[in-house]
């Protein structure tokens, strides 16, 4: 699939990018607050190794860490719910893009296709859309932020490998 027919159907989701830039930031938030819920239970365990933690002290990491995930997850349904709601905008807007564009045809062309074969593609076309697009667009930010967060981390903890991403993203 060509970038400009994936730009095209970012911009359907509404103006100015303004919903798919709100799922990416959401997406980043998201693995963000998973990170730092694995930071702070490295905290934790470091705070049990280095001294015997009274209840009410184990009680206080449970608690950030209780509120880390449910946090997460609270930014992880918004997210799935304005990704949902952007896929819907822009398949609305393409479907009647593409229904003005065939209803604006020459009468000579509907003559010469079979109307089994205009449904078809039509609908084939709409289905797409409707539920192949959105699954990819989710896969490929999942994974997306993923490495990008993968990255982060691994240059927060060493920060020297990142000398060695530049010849890398270049032979890449």
């Amino acid at each position: 699939v060509n970038k400009k027919d994936y730009m095209k159907y970012f911009l359907a989701w509404g103006p100015m990018l303004i919903i798919p830039s709100t799922v990416l930031f959401l997406a980043m938030t998201e693995r963000g607050l998973q990170s730092a819920q694995s930071w702070w239970l490295s905290v934790w365990s470091t705070a049990s190794e280095e001294r015997k933690l009274a209840q009410s002290d184990s009680l206080y990491y449970m608690k950030v860490y209780f509120l880390l995930g449910f946090v997460s997850l609270g930014v992880q349904v918004v997210r799935a719910v304005v990704l949902v709601l952007g896929s819907l905008l822009a398949a609305g807007t393409l479907q009647n893009s593409l229904l003005a564009t065939v209803l604006r045809l020459p009468m000579s062309f509907f003559d010469s296709q079979p109307t089994g074969r205009l449904l078809n593609r039509f609908t084939k076309d709409v289905e797409a859309v409707d539920t192949s697009l959105q699954a990819s667009v989710s896969s490929f930010l999942n994974c997306t932020v993923s490495v990008l967060w993968s990255l982060i981390v691994v240059v927060a903890v060493s920060p020297t490998i990142a000398l060695a991403f530049v010849p890398i993203a270049f032979a890449y």
